[in-house]
């Protein structure tokens, strides 16, 4: 069935020539020139999206510069591809230069099956033709998911580097969402399939992939259906795995063997659709179709109106790539397939299911078939409906609603508004999105359906603002999934896991024990982070044996206790003791450091050094005992001397400490000297860093 061109209305050459391919083989490909000389010309993937493209460009104040209106779908071949580009170019090309340029929108909605990489490659084709562009200083806008997606935005960058000409080409990219989408729910009203048929043998063994991604034990499909070869056995991928599914000629041996299938998903063309249809009912089971003819919609009206048709979700890299791994809470409705993978990406919070009818005169169900069903679910909360100019569908769902018979909110748009700003009367690509009439224009639509208490936005742009925000993902599912960063409470400066062993200051542990650097090797590399002489690391041995058990008389230990004996938790007696800790128990060492290196640097003499912390009535630390003393000194003193005088390189500040020996050095002062000498003559440290 051919549709005539609008009244009053002769093709162009251009239009001919791309009607030509349109209406003898499977892609679709449409062109309108609505104005020869205007600066912007789209080249735009799928029907319902060139109208989206059109209404963005009208809404913005354009619609007198807007070229054309067109688009490719269905999978077109690259010589197709190229040819359509390439007539688009040439009527870029060929008109009189403009002094503001002019821009060439490439663009489309989220692709479902069709590999956008390979569709490119003809308008790269084309493309490459520079100088009739450059010269028309042509800036170039590109937007377009789906399969392989970036692969093509790749080629396009290569593409914006050509090594004869010092112009940029492609002086911006909008690149495309990196969300691809898939209904979460199933796109038909059938049981979710537990088992599946196949009526098509796939060309690669990933084009199968049952089940990837699922939570499935085992691939959902049970079988092929391929009739132009004999039975015999193919090979897929599950996930990652490989596994051998039969393949069978005809639907009625696939039943047969395989008694527990209840859906049957068709991939054949349009034309074998009835009769695979009519067996497909007669077997009493669901069928999915994908590409349904006007014709056959007609027979299925007529034969199997208890049986859905519908549209499967898109490649398995659309559906990895969608992350709609929870089903949401909202049902949309469209007119255009290729715009429900947008109503994917918009809806947010997630989809609970989503139907596209298609934009045929006499689609297989309407809006308000589905609709009706959205209301009778409790777990849809918020309906969607995307129309367009054309037809009177939303007219039905304005009565429902105002009846009472829809009673849950619903956000609706419809598409075509720009209509009104041409000056000829223009056919979109689908079917029925022409107005015959005032109150099948988007305007009128959109009034009604504003009138009618729905939710309608001012542009199709708007449309992700008024629907529900995005519900936040959980914290601790973010995280695992590398989503979000979170500041770290403790960071370790001393140890590393990330590599294959563990390391501490940067050696690796095994390097720790073939060195054997011993306790005060790994203390050295965790404390100061670097190697210390064995001198060094020896002496922090003997400072860990020394001071391990302070005894049960010291004023922190004793304040432990005593909150322990009289009934309080472990917690509250630990904190009791910590809390102790100052100037004059634990953090005598550093006030020690401080007070002798300040005196021995300065100039005192051990005696003006006394003399003045008496002066200050302030008492040294590190120094007094209230049972060792001179006469009865510190067993433990003693052998730090001994070892500190023997084995290092200089002990200056020891020397300075033990000249006030009558006062008697204790074991906290003889340990902050001499770790004072050991970090100013290890030579591992500078003065600052010492100090």
């Amino acid at each position: 069935m051919v549709w005539p061109a609008p009244f009053g209305c002769d093709l162009t050459k251009e239009e001919a020539y791309v009607q030509k391919p349109d209406a003898s083989t499977g892609a679709s490909l449409k062109l309108t020139i609505l104005n020869s000389k205007g600066r912007i010309w789209t080249m735009v993937a799928g029907g319902g999206a060139s109208v989206v493209y059109s209404d963005a460009i009208a809404a913005h104040g354009f619609a007198y510069e807007l070229a054309d209106c067109g688009e490719y779908s269905s999978a077109p071949s690259e010589s197709q591809t190229y040819e359509y580009a390439k007539t688009i170019i040439d009527l870029i090309a060929g008109g009189t230069p403009h002094v503001d340029g002019k821009i060439l929108i490439i663009g489309g909605g989220i692709a479902n099956f069709t590999n956008v990489a390979a569709t490119f490659k003809g308008i790269i084709h084309a493309l490459k033709e520079y100088d009739q562009l450059i010269n028309h200083s042509v800036k170039i806008f590109v937007r377009r998911g789906g399969p392989n997606y970036q692969e093509y935005l790749k080629a396009m960058r290569l593409l914006d580097r050509p090594p004869r000409s010092r112009h940029r080409l492609l002086q911006e990219q909008d690149l495309t969402p990196t969300r691809l989408s898939e209904l979460s729910n199933p796109t038909v009203s059938v049981p979710r399939p537990s088992t599946t048929l196949s009526t098509s043998k796939p060309r690669s063994p990933r084009a199968a992939e049952p089940g990837s991604g699922h939570a499935r034990q085992c691939p959902s499909v049970a079988a092929m259906i391929y009739p132009f070869s004999g039975h015999h056995i193919q090979k897929f991928y599950w996930v990652t795995k490989e596994t051998l599914l039969p393949v069978y000629t005809s639907l009625k041996e696939a039943v047969s063997k395989h008694s527990d299938v209840d859906v049957v998903v068709k991939f054949t063309s349009s034309r074998s659709v009835p009769s695979s249809a009519w067996s497909t009912s007669r077997s009493r089971l669901s069928l999915l179709s994908l590409r349904v003819s006007l014709t056959a919609t007609l027979w299925y009206q007529a034969w199997l109106l208890q049986d859905w048709i519908g549209n499967s979700g898109g490649t398995m890299d659309n559906i990895v790539a969608s992350k709609l791994y929870r089903p949401g809470s909202v049902s949309y409705v469209s007119k255009s397939g290729g715009m429900s993978k947008e109503l994917n990406n918009i809806v947010t919070n997630g989809t609970y299911e989503g139907i596209a009818i298609g934009g045929d005169h006499y689609p297989g169900t309407t809006f308000i078939d589905h609709l009706l069903r959205y209301e009778t679910d409790p777990e849809c909360k918020m309906l969607v409906l995307l129309g367009e100019v054309g037809g009177i569908e939303e007219g039905h769902v304005i009565e429902a609603v105002k009846s009472g018979k829809i009673k849950k909110p619903i956000v609706a748009w419809a598409i075509g508004a720009c209509a009104k700003m041409f000056t000829t009367e223009v056919q979109f690509d689908h079917a029925s999105s022409v107005a015959n009439r005032d109150l099948e224009t988007a305007d009128a639509k959109n009034r009604a359906m504003r009138d009618g208490g729905f939710v309608v936005p001012d542009t199709f742009e708007e449309l992700p603002h008024v629907l529900p925000p995005v519900i936040p993902m959980d914290y601790k599912w973010a995280q695992e999934l590398g989503l979000i960063q979170k500041p770290a409470a403790f960071i370790s400066t001393i140890s590393d896991e990330c590599g294959q062993g563990l390391l501490y200051a940067g050696m690796k542990i095994s390097e720790v024990f073939r060195a054997d650097i011993g306790l005060g090797g790994v203390v050295s590399l965790l404390w100061f982070r670097r190697r210390l002489p064995p001198w060094a690391t020896k002496f922090v041995e003997m400072v860990l044996m020394l001071i391990a058990n302070h005894g049960p008389a010291v004023s922190g230990a004793m304040n432990t206790i005593v909150p322990t004996r009289a009934g309080k938790d472990f917690i509250s007696s630990l904190a009791s003791g910590l809390l102790t800790i100052g100037s004059r128990f634990g953090g005598a060492l550093d006030e020690a450091a401080s007070m002798f290196s300040n005196a021995h640097d300065t100039g005192l003499t051990p005696r003006e050094f006394v003399d003045q912390a008496r002066k200050q009535n302030k008492l040294i630390s590190g120094i007094g005992h209230k049972i060792k003393s001179v006469n009865n000194p510190d067993l433990r003193v003693e052998l730090v001397k001994e070892y500190v005088r023997k084995n290092l390189p200089s002990h200056s500040l020891l020397d300075y400490a033990l000249a006030v020996e009558k006062l008697i050095l204790n074991v906290d002062g003889c340990i902050t000297v001499c770790f004072v000498d050991l970090l100013r003559d290890s030579g591992a440290f500078t003065s600052e860093e010492a100090d």
